[in-house]
């Protein structure tokens, strides 16, 4: 095989990812990021039924979520969120294990599962729930999981989002980096911030947004015209 100059990457973390698994045959200085693009987004998509369950305060989660994506964690904080007196369903819209979801089903909470096959409906729902929660993969290696796609296209709504991940993620440091933006962030390992995170977006103190900055990062312009830069360097 043909050893490249340079190679693409959508995430940090994929640095990490290689330099982990392959340290010896990979030169983190062929690394170059080019992620996702935010932009163009598509047109919403409605149904009765969800347009009459997203008028009730609902934490949505779109995409799959199995036994790795900290199921027990998200269990605890909504707990915590009903003992506090928040009336709030949890929305997993996509495909969900067995398991957890009987998990969830036994765990005392509002929640509702529901397969998403149609992107359309997967936008209304990021344009229209109270909270979005992009919740990270969990991970016994060092690296963390890459930075997912639902995450970028969320910065190209108005909607508020809860980061629920460790604190080495990609996301986390983007959160500080664009405060401005109102992006949440609330630690896996920290009890009740996920909790907390959301009660402020339900009783409005959670601030107002401006994702001008953050979106630069994730524009098609923005990452097309990077891309062409390091392709005309080589």
């Amino acid at each position: 095989l043909t050893v490249p100059d340079k190679v693409s990457i959508t995430c940090n973390e994929v640095k990490d990812f290689f330099l982990e698994k392959f340290p010896r045959r990979f030169d983190a200085r062929k690394l170059v990021l080019t992620p996702h693009i935010g932009e163009p987004f598509l047109r919403p998509e409605e149904t009765p039924e969800l347009r009459k369950l997203l008028e009730t305060p609902v934490l949505a989660h779109t995409g799959n979520c199995y036994d790795g994506r900290y199921a027990k964690e998200l269990i605890r904080e909504l707990q915590i969120l009903k003992r506090h007196g928040q009336n709030i369903l949890f929305l997993q819209a996509g495909d969900m294990l067995p398991g957890d979801i009987d998990l969830m089903a036994r765990a005392g909470i509002g929640f509702r599962q529901m397969k998403v096959d149609n992107p359309r409906i997967s936008s209304y729902i990021f344009r229209n729930a109270a909270i979005n929660c992009v919740i990270d993969l969990k991970t016994e290696t060092a690296y963390i999981p890459f930075i997912p796609s639902k995450f970028v296209y969320l910065l190209f709504t108005e909607r508020p989002v809860v980061v629920f991940s460790r604190k080495a993620s990609w996301m986390y440091r983007l959160s500080r980096e664009y405060p401005e933006s109102g992006i949440l962030f609330a630690d896996v390992n920290g009890v009740g911030e996920l909790a907390g995170c959301a009660e402020k977006i339900l009783q409005n103190s959670s601030g107002s947004c401006d994702r001008t900055r953050i979106r630069g990062l994730f524009s098609k312009k923005s990452v097309a015209e990077n891309f062409i830069r390091m392709v005309e360097a080589l």
